[in-house]
């Protein structure tokens, strides 16, 4: 018997959550690709900002580049974070403290729990007081110009920052049904299981073993 029909064996219905699983991963990944895009724009006003200083103190006059980068810089940083934090916590990749992994495993699964629910009633709170106070009662505020020379509008930052908190607490929430699903096998990861590929993938870049879970 192989190592995944050993795997299958020990999980109920295995194929049929591992469908519904890789449907939620695509959720959290489109997310995170428009992270990535907010990370490319950050990236292209970087570029040109540095374009236009190199070529305005080699006396081109008419080289310039963006008003207000800074600003434009710091707003992109929102959707940048947010909007890929859930994925990357929902196949936690995260740091964890090795010495709980092989002295206690039992114990890091225990924290691992806790520090689930805990972060999934926070990552809801915040996101519930995000839309029911920031976007409901300052919504003309928010509605805004956040600053004449960039013509940005603050409030599509304000929905990206809650979109951020409910999607983390929805990862923290996933995470728990994996733990459960899993929680007959060894280790906390249960993405180690269910995405081998990836993990073995991981290990040829960093040229590291995967430790088994």
């Amino acid at each position: 018997m192989s190592e995944q029909e050993k795997i299958a064996a020990s999980v109920k219905n295995y194929d049929r959550f591992l469908a519904v699983d890789k449907k939620v991963r695509m959720v959290f990944r489109f997310f995170c690709n428009l992270s990535a895009v907010a990370l490319a724009v950050i990236m292209l006003v970087a570029v040109i900002n540095l374009l236009g200083e190199k070529l305005a103190s080699a006396g081109a006059s008419w080289a310039k580049g963006i008003p207000n980068s800074n600003f434009v810089i710091q707003y992109f940083h929102i959707p940048l974070v947010f909007l890929a934090a859930g994925y990357v916590t929902l196949d936690q990749g995260h740091t964890r403290i090795d010495l709980l992994i092989h002295k206690w495993p039992r114990v890091e699964k225990l924290c691992m729990v806790i520090g689930h629910i805990l972060g999934a009633v926070v990552s809801f709170f915040i996101s519930y007081r995000g839309v029911t106070v920031t976007l409901a009662k300052d919504f003309a505020k928010n509605m805004r110009i956040a600053s004449t020379a960039s013509s940005m509008k603050c409030w599509p930052f304000t929905v990206c920052h809650c979109v951020g908190f409910f999607l983390l607490g929805a990862s923290f929430v996933w995470a728990l049904v994996r733990m459960y699903k899993f929680r007959k096998l060894e280790g906390v990861n249960p993405a180690v299981y269910l995405y081998p590929e990836e993990q073995d993938s991981a290990a040829d870049e960093t040229g590291e073993e995967v430790p088994e879970a």
